[in-house]
C-alpha cells in the first residue's frame, strides 16, 4: 500500500513538472549518462544505475537540482526523486513493471525537455539457443523449458497452433529440455526436435518425410511428442539439417530419423526416409554426430573422425565411392572436440586449449584466403586464426563464437554468393556467451543481461535486433517473423 501512494505521489510530480511551476533558468540541458536501452525480468531491479547529468548554458554541472523519474508501465524507483550531487549527477534504481513488453523510464527537471530510457521487460532468462536450418529458433530458460518464435506453417513452434510469432512463446507440454535443434521440411515448413532432461528425444513441426521420428502418417504435429525408439533409449545430444535429425544414445549408438539424403544416415542405404530412428553401420560407439545436406561426420568414442554420404569431393574422400552409405575413418587433422557439417564444408574445433577452428570442402567455405572453385581436402586453421568457443552451420555460411563473445561469418549469403573468405566479425557493442542459428543467420545471447539479439540481415556491419519478450498466451498470429527469427523477407 505505501509503494503504490509513492507512485501517485511521483505521477503527481511528474504533471507538475509538465505542466506549471517556476523554471530554474540556470538549467539549460538534462542528458543520460550510460546506456539507453536496457532489459531485465519483469518486475525486477535493474542491475546498475540510472544516470542523468544536469548542465547549465556553459556546460557546467549544477548541484541541487531535483530530478524526478516517473514511469507509465507500473515500475518504481529508488530514490523517486533526488537532488542532483556535486558533480551535477542525478541517480537512482529502476525496477521493472511486472507486465513483459517495453518500458519506458522518464527523467524530469522543471522546465527542461524530459529524458527517456528504454527497457524491455523479457519474460524468460535464455540460457541456450537452438541450432539448425529452420524457419524459426527457440531458447531454452534456465529451468529448461522452451520458447519458440518466428515462421510455424507446420506447427514448429511446438504452441499448439500454425500461427507465425515474432514474440517467443512457449512450448506446450510442460517439457523440460537441456538442447534444441531445428530444421527445414520439404514442405517449405520446419520442425524441432528437443532432448530432454529425461534423455528422451520429443519432436514437433511438419512430418513430410519423417521427420518427428514417430513412426506416424500425420502430416504435421503441433505439439511434441516422443520418437519412436527402444525402450528405455536415452540420448545425449542432437544434430539436425534440412529434413533429418541425428542424436547419440547413453551407450554411444547413433540414430537417425527423416530424409536419407545422398546416404547421409549411414545406415547401408543411399537414399529414402526414415519415419523412425534408423541405427548408423559400422558398430562404433559416438561422442557426437553433424548432420549436414548430403552427408554427416561424427567424431568416435576414441575421438576418431568418420565421415559419410553423397559429396565425398567435399569430404576430402575419393568421390568414386559415392554414395558411401556407412562411416569411413577420416585420418587427416587435428583431434576435435566438436563437428559441424554445412551445405558445402565441414568445420571443426580442436580438442583442449586453444580452441582453434579447422575447416575442409569447398573453398569458398572453409574461411580461408585466397579462395577458389577448388576443394580443401584436409582440415586447415581459419584464417586469422581466431579462437572458438563453437563453430555452427547455417545453410551455406559458418557462424563462431570467440572465445572473447564476439560472433564471427564466414562463407556463402544464401542470398548472395558473394559472402566474406576469411572471418568477419559481427559489430556489436556487447559479447555474447551463447549462440545458434536457423536457416537465414544466427542469434546470440548477450552476457550482461541474457537478452536474445537476432541478425536480420547477414554481412559485416548489420547491427542485430532484440527479440521481443515471451509471450505467456502463446498467441501470435500473423506477427512479421523478419526481426524475430533473423530471416530476410
Amino acid at each position: 500500500m505505501r509503494r503504490r501512494v509513492r507512485v501517485s505521489a511521483l505521477l503527481a510530480l511528474a504533471a507538475c513538472l509538465d505542466n506549471s511551476g517556476p523554471e530554474d533558468p540556470a538549467v539549460a540541458r538534462v542528458e543520460i549518462l550510460g546506456d539507453t536501452l536496457l532489459s531485465g525480468l519483469p518486475g525486477d531491479t535493474l542491475p546498475g544505475e540510472l544516470r542523468v547529468l544536469v548542465t547549465d548554458h556553459r556546460g557546467e554541472p549544477l548541484r541541487g537540482i531535483e530530478v524526478a523519474w516517473s514511469t507509465s508501465d507500473g515500475g518504481s524507483f529508488a530514490p523517486a526523486v533526488v537532488p542532483t550531487n556535486g558533480d551535477g549527477i542525478a541517480r537512482t534504481r529502476w525496477r521493472l513493471g511486472t507486465a513483459p513488453g517495453a518500458q519506458t523510464a522518464r527523467a524530469l527537471v522543471l522546465g527542461v525537455e524530459d529524458v527517456r530510457f528504454e527497457a524491455t521487460a523479457v519474460g524468460f532468462t535464455a540460457v541456450r539457443l537452438s541450432t539448425g536450418t529452420g524457419p524459426h529458433t527457440c531458447a531454452l530458460d534456465d529451468d529448461g523449458s522452451a520458447f519458440c518464435w518466428g515462421r510455424n506453417w507446420g506447427g514448429e513452434l511446438g504452441d499448439g497452433t500454425t500461427n507465425d510469432s515474432e514474440v517467443p512463446v512457449p512450448v506446450a507440454g510442460s517439457l523440460s529440455f537441456t538442447q534444441i535443434v531445428t530444421g527445414h521440411a520439404y514442405q517449405f515448413a520446419g520442425f524441432t526436435c528437443g532432448l530432454a532432461t529425461s534423455g528422451e528425444v520429443y519432436c514437433w513441426g511438419s512430418n513430410s518425410v519423417g521427420e518427428l521420428g514417430d513412426g506416424g502418417s500425420a502430416s504435421m504435429r503441433l505439439e511434441p511428442r516422443p520418437i519412436a525408439v527402444p525402450a528405455g533409449t536415452r540420448f545425449t545430444t542432437l544434430s539436425a539439417f534440412y529434413g533429418g535429425t541425428c542424436g547419440v544414445t547413453t551407450l554411444g549408438d547413433a540414430y537417425c530419423w527423416g530424409m536419407n539424403s545422398g546416404g547421409r544416415f549411414g545406415n547401408g542405404l543411399a537414399g529414402g526416409s526414415a519415419a523412425t530412428p534408423t541405427l548408423v553401420a559400422g558398430n562404433l560407439r559416438w561422442q557426437q554426430v553433424a548432420l549436414g545436406d548430403d552427408r554427416a561426420c561424427g567424431i568416435s568414442s576414441d575421438s576418431r573422425v568418420y565421415c559419410w554420404g553423397g559429396s565425398l569431393d567435399l569430404l576430402g574422400l575419393d568421390p568414386a565411392l559415392a554414395p558411401l552409405t556407412e562411416p569411413m575413418l577420416f585420418d587427416r587433422g587435428p583431434v576435435f572436440d566438436s563437428l559441424s557439417v554445412s551445405a558445402y564444408s565441414q568445420c571443426g574445433t580442436r580438442a583442449g586449449s586453444p580452441h582453434a577452428g579447422y575447416c575442409w570442402g569447398s573453398a569458398f567455405h572453409v574461411g580461408a584466403i585466397p579462395r577458389d572453385f577448388g576443394y580443401v581436402t584436409s582440415p586447415s586453421v581459419v584464417a586469422p586464426p581466431t579462437l572458438f568457443r563453437s563453430i555452427k552451420a547455417s545453410g551455406s555460411m559458418y557462424f563462431g563464437l570467440s572465445i572473447d563473445g564476439h560472433l564471427y561469418l564466414w562463407g556463402n549469403y544464401w542470398h548472395d554468393h558473394w559472402g566474406p573468405g576469411a572471418p568477419v566479425r559481427m559489430t556489436t557493442a556487447f559479447r555474447l556467451r551463447a549462440m545458434g542459428t536457423n536457416e537465414a543467420g544466427a542469434c546470440g545471447i548477450e552476457d550482461r543481461t541474457s537478452t536474445v539479439y537476432c541478425w536480420v540481415l547477414w554481412g559485416p556491419g548489420r547491427e542485430p535486433v532484440a527479440v521481443p519478450p515471451a509471450s505467456e498466451s502463446g498467441s501470435g498470429a500473423g506477427a512479421n517473423t523478419s526481426s524475430a527469427s533473423g530471416r530476410t523477407l
